[in-house]
Order: structure tokens, then C-alpha cells, then sequence
């Protein structure tokens, strides 16, 4: 009767899953699940290394940088996934699942995600999808995909195949149901295979797994025979001259012509702060054309000599001067201050320090 504990289990999690939230936050749905705002549509973030029960780790200082707790009224009440911490300063603040909820003051409008993975530290706040037992979601360089419980990644085949007869099976494997699994979520289906084995299906598509991929986030099936990893939420859009460049520490982000790409210390840097950093010394703004326009977590903000420069996250994008092939890394290298490149992934590789 496991088996049928486990569907339980799926009913139960959605009905807890549409429970009355704080009239403080708002939910902004996507396909992994729903991303927390205030209730002005703000972004909300948790931090790493907050735990249930302490007090929260962003103190006076870190709050005098970039961050806002989400306040609590007075005689706010606790319910399910809802908390309420007080603060040093006598303060309350919301938590979600034990975690305080922070605004970031770089997200400038709704939508802005600025916050997300900042020192690898801070993540955006978010009510994961309900998904069926033995299914998880993980981020990758095309999106959040759908993987299964050993973190492989999962794929559906494409429109012109309608039955994975005995070789396709060499190389696909399905995902198979158990026989009391009863399909209760969104997109989630079971379908009955020519052997009698059933399986799962999302979005009509039934779910296999490549034999090709040999560790979690590989996607080597990708593109194989039309098939495709089962994407749940795309990828934020880039601008149209950013490109991924192959390099010593993997795989970054760069402009046009392969020239990597950089920020400061993740700190956020009005344009044009430091004459020193740019032409003729070492580091070069990237500028953006006419016409070019804020697409994504890129933005155009204006610099003091009122031409506009692009940015990353809210950080101030450069190259440096001494990149001259795609890949370089020569800024990384620095000695005079910590700059960091922009990993495909999204994620800033850390730079020296002097």
C-alpha cells in the first residue's frame, strides 16, 4: 500500500500547495514553480546560509548594502509555510520555510531578478513545483529541466515518433509509473506502452531517459533524433551579441567577437565609477548600440558621458584590453582588484584577489 501512499501524498501536497498566503507576498507563476514578490510584484530572495530557528544572517551592515526584509505587520499569524522572525532591531520579518524574505534594491521593476545567486549566496525565493514522487527539477544553461531521482536528465521524443519500438529502446529508456499511480497533477499523465508496462507522460509526451547521459546535468540526448530534454522554464533571453566562449575555466559568456566578459566583485558599479578601470589602462565598458534595448537581466543604463552602457544582474559590464583571443582570461588575472567573468550557466566565476 506504499504505492498508494504515495499518490496520497501528490493530492495531499497540491491542496497544501494553494494554501492562503501573507497579504504581503504575491506569487509570479513559471514552470519550476512560483517565484515570491512583495506585493508591489518585487522579487523576493532567501539567503543560503539562514537556518530555521536563528536569527537571520543579514545583519545592519548587509542591510545597508543592497537588501530589505519583508516586514511583518504586528500580530502577523503563522501559517503552514509562513514564519515569523524577529530581527535584532525588534523588528518582524516574513520567512518562507524557515527562510526571511529579503527585496533587493537593484531590482528596479517587477519581473527583475537581479538578486538571483549573487556571492552564490542569495537565490530567489521560490514555491517549488508539485511534481510526482522520483521527480526533481535542475537548473541548466537551456532552462530548469525536469530530471528524475538519480538528478538525470529526462526527455520526450519528438511528434514523428509515435512508438518507441525495441531498438529505440536501446538507447531511450522510459520512466515507468507504478500501477496505482494516478496522474492528479497538471500535464502529468500515464500512458500504457505496447508491453503493458505503464509510463509516465508530461504534456502528452511520454518521459524517457538517454542512455548517453553518464552523470547529473549532462544533456548529450539534446537534439539526438529530434528528441529534447523536458524544459519546465526557459533560460532568461540575452541580448543578440552575446555569445558562449569555450576558455581554461569553462565555458563563459563573452560579446560578438569572443572577448569574455566581466563585473566587479559583484558589487554594483555605476558606470563609469572609476576612470582607471577603462581605456587606455586595462578595462573597456561594453557599450550598447542604437537601437539595442534592456532584454531579460541585461540592462542599458546611462554612464556620465551619456553614452549607455549594458549590464549583468545590475553589475556594469567590461572587457579587458589584453583579451585578444575568444576565451582570454587575462582580467581574471588581475591583481588590483577582484573582477569576475559571467559563466554560460549564469553563475560569476570569482577572480583573483589582491
Amino acid at each position: 500500500m506504499r504505492l498508494a501512499s504515495l499518490t496520497l501524498a501528490i493530492l495531499t501536497s497540491a491542496s497544501l500547495h494553494a494554501a492562503d498566503i501573507p497579504a504581503e507576498v504575491t506569487l509570479r507563476p513559471q514552470g519550476h514553480g512560483d517565484v515570491l514578490a512583495d506585493a508591489k510584484g518585487m522579487t523576493l530572495y532567501t539567503h543560503l546560509f539562514d537556518l530555521i530557528g536563528q536569527p537571520p544572517v543579514c545583519d545592519k551592515v548587509c542591510l545597508e548594502d543592497v537588501w530589505v526584509p519583508l516586514v511583518a505587520p504586528e500580530g502577523a499569524a503563522t501559517r503552514e509555510d509562513w514564519t515569523v522572525v524577529e530581527r535584532d532591531d525588534a523588528t518582524k520579518q516574513w520567512a518562507f520555510r524557515g527562510k526571511p524574505l529579503y527585496a533587493y534594491k537593484q531590482d528596479s521593476a517587477p519581473g527583475d531578478m537581479f538578486g538571483d545567486e549573487v556571492g552564490l549566496k542569495w537565490y530567489i525565493a521560490l514555491r517549488p513545483a508539485i511534481l510526482p514522487p522520483g521527480f526533481g527539477v535542475t537548473k541548466t544553461q537551456i532552462g530548469h529541466l525536469l530530471i528524475d531521482q538519480r538528478q538525470m536528465s529526462l526527455y520526450v521524443p519528438p511528434d514523428t515518433l509515435t512508438n518507441c519500438d525495441a531498438a529505440c529502446l536501446r538507447t531511450w529508456k522510459p520512466i515507468e509509473a507504478w500501477w496505482t499511480a494516478v496522474a492528479s497533477l497538471p500535464g502529468w499523465s500515464v500512458v500504457t506502452r505496447p508491453d503493458g508496462t505503464r509510463q509516465w507522460a508530461f504534456k502528452g509526451k511520454p518521459i524517457h531517459r538517454y542512455v548517453g547521459d553518464s552523470a547529473p546535468g549532462e544533456i548529450l540526448g539534446a537534439g539526438v533524433e529530434g528528441w529534447t530534454p523536458v524544459v519546465l522554464e526557459p533560460p532568461s533571453p540575452q541580448p543578440s551579441w552575446v555569445t558562449a566562449q569555450l576558455s581554461d575555466a569553462g565555458e563563459l559568456l563573452a560579446d560578438a567577437d569572443g572577448r569574455t566578459l566581466y563585473v566587479h566583485n559583484l558589487t554594483r558599479i555605476k558606470p563609469g565609477y572609476s576612470r582607471e578601470w577603462e581605456v587606455p589602462h586595462q578595462w573597456r565598458p561594453v557599450l550598447a548600440k542604437d537601437g539595442e534595448k534592456s532584454v531579460g537581466q541585461w540592462a542599458i543604463v546611462s554612464r556620465d558621458d551619456g553614452s549607455r552602457q549594458w549590464t549583468f544582474k545590475g553589475m556594469a559590464l567590461y572587457t579587458h584590453i589584453r583579451d585578444t583571443t575568444p576565451g582570454g582570461l587575462h582580467g581574471s588575472s588581475n591583481t588590483d582588484r577582484v573582477w569576475q567573468t559571467i559563466m554560460a550557466s549564469g553563475l560569476a566565476m570569482p577572480g583573483a584577489v589582491n
